[in-house]
């Protein structure tokens, strides 16, 4: 997470960051399901699935603040918060209903995995393009 953001700091440059840092997560969650016999294979993978998630998160909420206004920031932010805390309630109970009704936990992992890969298509398409009026309002150093 540390170096992924350093890196990102050092480049000045977040979208392709954050969208690998996600991919990584979405592989990792994809992948995961296998290693179900392998102990050491699993929390590798979870391991992974945990350096690819914060990775991202380390480096997306370095987006919001460059890309809006004072005041609109902190709308954004608080908008982009209470989303992301519905997503984790209805993740939990996705998943549990998902292992209840079908006895086993790999579909739920790959919806989780599907719900990532669009949040990661969705920044990218919601990412302000360098030339536009939606061009960063503050440089990022």
């Amino acid at each position: 997470m540390y170096l992924a953001a350093r890196h990102s700091d050092s480049r000045g440059e977040r979208l392709w960051h954050a969208i690998t840092a996600q991919t990584l997560t979405v592989i990792a969650l994809i992948i995961l399901p296998t290693a179900s016999r392998n102990p050491l294979t699993a929390v590798a993978r979870m391991a992974a699935t945990a350096v690819g998630h914060y990775s991202f998160w380390s480096i997306f909420w370095s987006i919001p603040p460059a890309y809006f206004g004072h005041q609109a920031a902190a709308a954004g932010i608080g908008l982009i918060n209470s989303l992301g805390a519905l997503g984790g309630v209805f993740a939990s109970s996705l998943l549990g209903t998902i292992k209840a009704s079908h006895g086993r936990l790999d579909l739920g992992l790959y919806i989780v995995a599907a719900i990532a890969a669009t949040g990661a298509i969705s920044l990218y398409l919601a990412f302000p393009k360098p030339g536009t009026s939606g061009a960063p309002l503050l440089k990022v150093a």
